[in-house]
């Protein structure tokens, strides 16, 4: 028996982010103008009373950052992390991380940005909480489970190309 077909997540507006850019970048926009739009695109799509924006902002930075074709992130953090980020980690969202993996936080992957943070919570923040041990991939399945149902919802068009990129990463981590 096949399931369901999973119903798109929804969207602030019907013109997808990534051609708001491109029409700039083929426009000949300047890096002032796209700097403008990146922030704009951050408050429209970034509600700041969201419970899972502190997630996306440690991770990726200012909100709206990551669609400026210039954006650089924090490799560092990403790739070579040190044993201070990771108790930074650990002590900021340690507590954030145990209710994703009891399932308590499951209603953040309604949205995309939610969704989002979701994957890097249950997938990319316990490999700096608990590096060197098996509890670093306890969540790998449940952070799986988000991306699939992201990456076939058509929201992925709300995510830029840097933040889908940890989506992916996430089904990498498949073993």
């Amino acid at each position: 028996m096949q399931d369901p077909p999973t119903p798109p997540l929804p969207s602030t507006s019907s013109v997808l982010p990534s051609a708001r850019i491109a029409a700039l970048v083929d426009g000949g926009a300047s890096d002032a103008r796209l700097d403008e739009l990146c922030a704009a695109l951050g408050q429209e799509l970034a509600p700041a009373d969201a419970p899972y924006e502190e997630v996306l902002a440690h991770w990726f930075g200012a909100p709206g950052s990551t669609w400026h074709p210039r954006y650089r992130g924090p490799s560092d953090l990403w790739f070579r992390a040190t044993p201070e980020q990771d108790e930074e980690i650990r002590v900021r969202f340690g507590e954030r991380y145990e209710a994703a993996a009891a399932g308590a936080l499951a209603s953040w992957a309604d949205t995309p940005r939610g969704a989002l943070a979701l994957v890097l919570l249950l997938d990319q923040l316990p490999r700096h909480m608990f590096r060197g041990r098996a509890r670093m991939f306890a969540t790998d399945e449940a952070a799986r489970a988000v991306a699939e149902r992201l990456l076939t919802s058509q929201a992925q068009g709300w995510l830029s190309p840097p933040q889908l990129a940890f989506v992916y990463m996430c089904l990498e981590h498949a073993e």
